[in-house]
């Protein structure tokens, strides 16, 4: 027991700077903490886009939306910064009133031809040094789903397990002409842990079996048709949440025989809890009271 604690302890990321800085500069926080204004505000459902055939759902409950930005950590900006954007962005000035350098810049020759040149190569200085345990790099790039209208930083990948140091974050400007203040705290890099071993997968790249298909079909969630229960429906209908009845209820795994092909499709927000998990199941049950049995063969 104490062992398998001590590897639980040793499974963190930490972020240290020196003792004098503590309390001065912005520190890292997680990325579920800081959360921007307009996603707080936005519902999770807008009701006066519902109607029978859409819930009105917005973006925040597309889980694979919020689980990029809630991923790893968020380095803000240290202290505040200024920039003078000048030339149609190809001269940028930088300003700042504490006593460490903030902004500096890259040579022109060192990002010759990337997209965004000719604006100058921008670098933002940061003052915590990222350790990780053995085996774990960290992937930084701009805070993902929260772009900045100002700027952009470059991505990379670094080995924080070896690499001991302050990771700068090069940027490139990407606003109009203007004088700019960007307020201390202000999200500027995300930090994503990972284990280097776990992205050296062998790829498989193929036609997808019968099974699979099948498993696809059944975690599918929006409904391309209502089911409206009469004879003449081509849909063939499957309880989602209790896959032991059948019915042509809304919120239905909802199946269509094809000439080739089986579609499935849902407007239940909650997965087939079996369906998914036994194929040979999701056959048999294929046959609503509301229309003739599914011959095996159809299958």
């Amino acid at each position: 027991m104490l062992r398998h604690l001590k590897l639980i302890r040793k499974q963190t990321i930490r972020f240290t700077c020196e003792p004098g800085d503590v309390g001065v500069f912005a520190e890292p926080v997680p990325a579920k903490s800081v959360m921007p204004e307009w996603f707080k505000r936005l519902p999770a459902a807008d009701l006066a886009h519902a109607s029978p055939a859409d819930g009105g759902l917005t973006i925040k409950r597309c889980m694979p939306f919020l689980d990029a930005m809630t991923t790893g950590w968020i380095i803000p900006l240290a202290a505040t910064v200024r920039l003078d954007v000048k030339d149609g962005g190809i001269t940028v000035d930088a300003g700042w009133d504490i006593d460490r350098v903030m902004v500096s810049f890259h040579a022109a020759h060192q990002v010759a031809g990337h997209p965004s040149t000719p604006r100058p190569a921008c670098k933002f200085h940061n003052f915590w040094t990222i350790s990780t345990p053995p085996g774990w790099s960290c992937l930084i790039v701009s805070p993902l789903n929260r772009p900045h209208p100002i700027f952009e930083i470059i991505s990379g990948v670094v080995d924080t397990d070896t690499y001991r140091s302050h990771i700068n974050f090069p940027f490139f400007v990407k606003a109009a002409d203007g004088l700019y203040t960007l307020e201390k705290g202000t999200p500027i890099a995300q930090i994503i842990p990972f284990r280097r071993d776990a992205t050296h997968l062998e790829g498989v790249v193929g036609a997808e079996t019968d099974e699979e298909a099948l498993r696809l079909m059944g975690v599918e969630r929006r409904a391309e048709k209502p089911c409206n229960g009469s004879n003449s429906s081509p849909w063939k209908v499957i309880c989602c949440c209790c896959p032991g009845k059948l019915s042509c209820c809304c919120g239905l795994l909802l199946l269509r025989l094809l000439p080739s092909c089986l579609t499935a499709s849902t407007s239940c927000l909650r997965p087939p809890r079996d369906v998914c998990k036994d194929m040979a199941a999701v056959k048999r049950r294929l046959m609503c009271k509301h229309h003739d049995r599914v011959s095996g063969a159809a299958l």
